[in-house]
């Protein structure tokens, strides 16, 4: 996943892959327990989403806000449906706000 201000193609994006070393390889067994603990600490799901956008008719489009589990963690994008149920909250993952900097839209 990936988040970008418009609906053009994304340019001079920085992502961050996070990788349990001691699980990647060829001949291990591949236990995903550390990471997920890892994950659920610094990444956690966010807590529900708030329908900020609709679009009725023939194609319709809901616009979700995720909703982060407390003010130490931002929500990055948004995300959208085309029904009016909310997506799973394991769809999205929050970031700690320390290391989340804003910028203007170009």
């Amino acid at each position: 996943h990936y988040g970008c201000i418009s609906s053009g193609k994304p340019a001079g994006i920085t992502m961050l892959e996070i990788t349990d070393e001691r699980q990647a390889g060829l001949f291990v067994r591949h236990t995903r327990e550390g990471i997920g603990r890892f994950l659920a600490l610094f990444f956690p799901h966010p807590l529900r989403y708030r329908r900020v956008w609709e679009q009725r008719g023939l194609r319709p489009l809901y616009l979700w806000q995720p909703v982060p589990p407390s003010a130490e963690y931002v929500a990055l994008g948004m995300v959208a449906t085309t029904t009016n149920e909310a997506p799973l909250l394991d769809e999205v993952r929050c970031a700690p706000r320390f290391w989340v900097e804003r910028v203007g839209a170009e």
